[in-house]
C-alpha cells in the first residue's frame, strides 16, 4: 500500500535548455507548495503532466511547451496513461492537491479518471484551503 501526493503542472516553467527534475523546472507557486507536504507525510510528490503524465518530482525532463485541452477525448487518453503509471508506480492512495480554476479542470478531470480506472483512492484537497 502506497499513498502519495501530487498536484499539476505549471504552465511558468524554466527555459534552461538543460534537463533537470521535474519539481525544480515547474515554477508554479503551487510546486513548492506540494512538495512541503509532502515532505511533511514523508510521501512520494507526483506531478501530473498533460504531455507526460504522471511524473515523479525527481524525474528529469527538458523544458517543453504544453497544455491540456478540455477535450473529452484527449482527457480519456491521459487518464488512461495515468492509470497505467499509478499501477507501475505502485500507488494505491493519492492525495491530490488543485485549485478551483477553469485551466485545472482537465487535469483534475484527468486525475479522477486515472484513479478510478487504476482502482486508486484519491483525495482532492484544494490548495485555497491549507
Amino acid at each position: 500500500m502506497k499513498k502519495a501526493v501530487a498536484t499539476i503542472c505549471s504552465w511558468k516553467k524554466r527555459a534552461d535548455p538543460d534537463q533537470m527534475p521535474a519539481s525544480q523546472l515547474y515554477l508554479g507557486r503551487h510546486i513548492a507548495q506540494v512538495e512541503n507536504i509532502a515532505g511533511t507525510q514523508k510521501a512520494d510528490y507526483y506531478i501530473l503532466s498533460g504531455r507526460f503524465g504522471l511524473l515523479h518530482s525527481t524525474q528529469e525532463l527538458h523544458h517543453y511547451d504544453y497544455r491540456l485541452p478540455d477535450d473529452e477525448a484527449v482527457i480519456e487518453d491521459l487518464a488512461r496513461k495515468v492509470g497505467i503509471q499509478m499501477t507501475n508506480f505502485g500507488i494505491t492512495e493519492l492525495d491530490f492537491y488543485v485549485e478551483a480554476s477553469d485551466g485545472w479542470k482537465p487535469y483534475i478531470s484527468a486525475m479522477q479518471k486515472a484513479a478510478e480506472g487504476a482502482g486508486v483512492e484519491i483525495n482532492l484537497f484544494e490548495l485555497g484551503d491549507i
